[in-house]
């Protein structure tokens, strides 16, 4: 079973408003996803230094999904979240399942961006991919240029992260680059920082998105599994049998 059981269409998904500010560029080239950029529940309001990259000769307003039926639904009927209506729409399960998963490293004490780097920077060593931070007083995801690495993830498919939080997502700082997928309950500080940071896959939050940094969403179905086999877990598969006697 993968982890991320349905990717994102858009660069950016939000369950009730995005409000994406400062010097934001959101990017979505690709013909299979419509080249979405924003998806929201309610609103989408762009602050003046934002720019959209979007399927040449596709109007930009075509890639802004506001008011969707769907994701309003959602957030409606779980408003703190907690139910993990919207992360089981594209995890499959609840967040609680997710974080209980082998192939999930829970990281406490992320919320400071030196510490964050240093903690993560051991499990990416180790080959971790999935991810959750747990919100909380010190918690979420907190990452700048004082990170010992420049990149989370890799390019090309399998290759990307799942980071999960129930807390605040902060990447502050030039130079890093997330491929994969950022999901968080609490969107209104993801904030790509005052230089070139970047994420390469997509970003949802739960409920409302808001955020005043420079960096770059570049949608990439790649980075968030590919269209093959994508990583996962062992599941039981009703029906099976086996044909030896005990």
């Amino acid at each position: 079973r993968p982890l991320l059981r349905a990717a994102p269409s858009a660069a950016l998904t939000c369950g009730t408003s995005c409000a994406p500010g400062g010097s934001y560029n959101i990017i979505n080239q690709d013909v299979a996803a419509n080249g979405y950029l924003v998806n929201a529940g309610t609103t989408i309001t762009t602050g003046n230094g934002v720019t959209y990259q979007t399927i040449p000769g596709q109007p930009v307003q075509n890639a802004l999904v506001a008011q969707d039926a769907s994701l309003s639904t959602l957030a409606n009927g779980d408003p703190t979240c907690t139910n993990s209506s919207m992360f089981k729409t594209y995890f499959g399960v609840s967040l609680n399942d997710y974080k209980a998963s082998p192939e999930v490293k829970t990281v406490p004490g992320c919320g400071q961006a030196n510490a964050c780097g240093s903690l993560l920077n051991t499990y990416l060593s180790q080959g971790w991919k999935n991810f959750y931070f747990p919100a909380g007083a010190g918690n979420g995801v907190a990452l700048n240029n004082s990170a010992p690495f420049s990149t989370v993830g890799a390019p090309g498919a399998g290759n990307g992260v799942n980071i999960v939080t129930d807390g605040d997502v902060d990447i502050n700082g030039g130079g890093i680059t997330v491929y994969g997928l950022i999901f968080t309950n609490n969107g209104t500080v993801v904030d790509n920082g005052t230089g070139s940071a970047s994420v390469v896959g997509a970003v949802i939050t739960c409920q409302a998105q808001s955020s005043n940094g420079n960096g770059t969403i570049t949608y990439d179905s790649n980075a968030l599994g590919g269209t093959g086999l994508r990583p996962g877990v062992m599941a039981r598969v009703p029906g099976s049998w086996r044909d030896f006697t005990p």
